[in-house]
Order: C-alpha cells, then structure tokens, then sequence
C-alpha cells in the first residue's frame, strides 16, 4: 500500500480482516454531507518507522475505514483524495471510532492507496461545500421574493447560459412562473429532510411522515430475495416491523400517509449517527404491521454496538435484552426536480424547441390531418367500443402534436388507450407509454394481455410492478 504522505521508500503494509459493510449510504447531520460508500472495512496498516532498524513493520493503525475503488487509470487525483477523506469522516461518526485515514483502490492498476485525513484540506473542502451551499439558498430565495431573474436585463437574462432577449412577455412570464414554482418545491424539501434529524420522530409521524417506536419481528424471516438470481446487484431484505409493546396511543399504521409502494429510510430511533441506515418499499401495509424491503442486511447486534459505543455500557445495562426502536421514514422525492428544471430550461433555448414552446407556452392550437375512420389499419377490436370511443382513436392517428383524451371515470379511457396502442403496432409504430404512477400502466397493459402479439419492455421498480403483468404475458422487465 502507498501512502500520500509517506516519505518512505518502502510500502506500508495492509490487510483487511472484515467487510462490515458493502454500498453504505451515510448521513451525517453533524458535517452536512452524505455519501455511498464502495466499502466499509475493518483494516490493520503496519509501517515502518524513520529510526527503526529491524525489517519488521509495526502495524500503525486498526479499525474501520473507507474503501473506494475506481476503474479508471488516473491514480491519487484531488478529487478521489477529497471524497475519500469525506468519506473517512462519515465512517468515523458512523462507527464512533477514530478513522484517520480513508483507501482509493484502483483496479486498473491494482493499487491500493492510503489518504490520510488532513485537517487544513478538509477545512477547505467545508469551506467551498459551504459557499455552494449557501449560493444555493440565496438563488432559491431570490427566485422566491423576487422571481427568476431572466426578465431582469440588468442581468443579462439567460437560461443555462442561454440569452432569453428572444422570449416574448408572455413566454417570459411563463418561464419566471415555473422556476420560482421549483425553487419552491426545493425550498420545501429541503425542509423535509432537515425534519429527519430536527424533528422528533413522534411530532414527524404526527405529519404522517414517518412511522416511530417499530421494532423487527423477530418471527418474520428476514430472507435474501432477488427477482433474478443472476442478478447479486438487486438482492433485498424483507423485514416485519410491529409496534413496540411499550410504547401506547400512537395512530394505525394506516393512517393513509403511507402506503403500499412508498420508497423509505430506515433509521435507529432518535439516534442520529444511524440515520438512513437503508433504504427500502413498503411491500405490505397493515394496522399493526409493515413489511418493508430494504438493501441492507439489519444485524442488531452491530446496531447494538453501535449505540453502546456512543451512549456507554450504561445502555446495555437498562435492561437484558433491550429493544432496537427504528423509525420509517418517508423517502426522498427530489430525485426529479433538477431535470424538470433542465427540460425547462431546453424549452426555452434559442431555436432549440420553436414549435413546442409555441403549443406549450403560446398555447397554439395542435394540428390534425384528415383521417378516414373505416382505413384498413383501424384494429378490429376497436369495432365493440361505441361511437364516441371510436371517434377519439381516429383523433388520435390524426394528430400530428398531441391528442388529449378527456372523459369521466368509468367511461372507457383504458380500453380506447389500449386500443391505440394495438392500432399504433399495426402501423409498424413503436409506442411509449408512460404514466406518473405504476398501476396506471399496469392497467393498461393487462388490457392488452389477451391479444397482444408484440413484445413488451415494462420498465419499473419490481416491487411496484403489478406480479401478475409479469406471470401473464411475454414481455421483458427491469
């Protein structure tokens, strides 16, 4: 192993006893940051020391560390030092051991190297995370009180590095209108996820966000499942959590907050080194239980240890066999807002996207093309549907923007969506469907089941695929 800030001509030597933990994701309240670390392991470093005579190293150091590894060629660049002596911090408030030093393994040249945490380099890497911080709030708040500043010409308006002097007022407005509306939705979430770690769990389940005082049912077996057993990769662990019996006058689980589907982060009760400590869906939901899958193996005893390294031997004395309390937090819901923000901002480039800021934003009318409903490519099936239905599917192959198909409940809108999706792959046409939920795709395509004879590509979290639309047709899933 090769150190950073080693003056020896002679490598230190390391070896790794266990691998407490693979993928760990990390939150630390304490430093602001979070990250996904490669590995946790626990490692023994041996050296040799400026005025020692024998050849025998003497082993430095021992405990848990990062282990990043990169596949590419570039070896103890800035950036991979930086992440790893991060990460070295993370590790430290997570385990409550001192990490003095982080490794960045690179597979490429099969090199090993050992980042020792440097207080003046961390300092500065905190001090440029917090100007980015702040010059972050103080857009979303400037966007907030004032909206976005492309309308203001003492600014040079621009989006993403694009002048906007092309806009017109009403295409100015518009664009104004939707990013203070992100900044918004930013700003509000960015409030929940403080609450994780400023709230108390029971005032956060008061708000229906969390679930508070869950403990694992120990008659649950918590088995390894993988939908393919090729597939190590998308391995989970299901767990059963109850209510803990000490614990009185807490709402049902089924408070309607939460349901059925609904990414979480699993985390100790009121312990905030142990926050996040995996990720996971709620599979089944009822009044007094949850199963939930998450990627991370929950051992109670490391999680005891964990907590008896910050809090003393006292905790571990308070009873025989104390209870883990866990808290289910609702999950993170941002993941999207930076790209809608991007597509905004693509709209409104110059010459980029004319023809749909002219239907979105000018509010264009789209145009249709003439049709004859008795063509020979109008698919058979469509022959039951009543006349309205068949009307909008000719609407449909006649539109040459967008089609809107607008109707009340019940009236048929799944089976004319399915129709046109049958019709469309008769044309020799390749069809995507979307939908901003789950069951409302799996609707439509278990209408296609019975006479579909294309292949389907159903993409999708398979916990919130419907099990059946993978039993009954021919399709491929990921």
């Amino acid at each position: 192993m090769t150190d950073t800030r080693s003056n020896h001509e002679r490598a230190a030597l390391l070896a790794i006893s266990k691998v407490y933990d693979l993928e760990e994701d990390i939150w630390s309240p304490t430093y602001g940051i979070r990250g996904k670390l490669d590995a946790t392991v626990e490692a023994v470093v041996s050296d040799w020391c400026s005025s020692q005579i024998s050849a025998e190293p003497i082993i430095t150091s021992t405990g848990p560390k990062p282990f990043e590894i990169k596949t590419g060629r570039s070896t103890g660049t800035m950036e991979h030092r930086a992440q790893t002596m991060l990460y070295a911090l993370l590790t430290a408030e997570r385990y409550g051991a001192e990490v003095s030093s982080g490794l960045l393994y690179y597979t490429q040249t099969d090199e090993v190297i050992n980042v020792p945490t440097s207080r003046n380099e961390l300092r500065g890497l905190f001090i440029v995370r917090n100007e980015i911080a702040e010059d972050s709030m103080r857009r979303s708040r400037k966007m907030l009180d004032m909206g976005s500043c492309t309308t203001d010409s003492s600014l040079s308006p621009t989006v993403d590095g694009h002048r906007t002097t092309h806009l017109n007022p009403t295409q100015r407005s518009f664009l104004d209108n939707w990013e203070s509306l992100i900044a918004f939705e930013e700003q509000k979430l960015r409030s929940f996820k403080e609450e994780l770690w400023t709230m108390e769990a029971k005032d956060r389940e008061g708000k229906g966000r969390c679930f508070s005082s869950m403990v694992v049912d120990s008659s649950y077996p918590p088995l390894p499942q993988s939908p393919d057993p090729q597939d190590a990769k998308n391995v989970y662990y299901t767990y059963r959590f109850i209510r803990s019996g000490d614990e009185e006058g807490l709402p049902s689980l089924l408070s309607g907050h939460m349901r059925r589907g609904d990414a979480v982060l699993l985390s100790v009760d009121s312990e905030s080194h142990l926050l996040a400590l995996a990720r996971g869906i709620i599979l089944k939901l009822t009044s007094q239980n949850v199963v939930v899958a998450v990627d991370h193996v929950l051992d109670l005893d490391t999680i005891m240890a964990r907590r008896v390294v910050f809090k003393g031997a006292s905790l571990q004395a308070q009873e025989d066999s104390p209870q883990i309390l866990f808290r289910i937090d609702k999950g993170e819901t941002s993941g999207g807002l930076p790209r809608l923000r991007a597509n905004l901002s693509r709209l409104f480039h110059m010459g980029d996207h004319l023809r749909q800021l002219e239907l979105i934003v000018d509010l264009k009318p789209p145009q249709f093309v003439e049709v004859d409903q008795n063509v020979h490519y109008i698919n058979p099936f469509s022959v039951s549907l009543n006349e309205i239905q068949q009307l909008a599917i000719t609407k449909v192959l006649a539109a040459q923007d967008y089609a809107i198909i607008g109707a009340a409940s019940g009236t048929g809108k799944t089976i004319v969506i399915s129709c046109i999706i049958k019709t469309l792959v008769g044309m020799d046409k390749t069809v995507l469907l979307t939908s901003s939920t789950h069951s409302a795709v799996d609707a439509i395509l278990l209408k296609l089941r019975d006479y579909a004879d294309f292949d389907i590509l159903r993409l999708g979290n398979l916990d919130k695929v419907r099990d059946r639309i993978d039993i009954d047709m021919t399709m491929g899933l990921v």
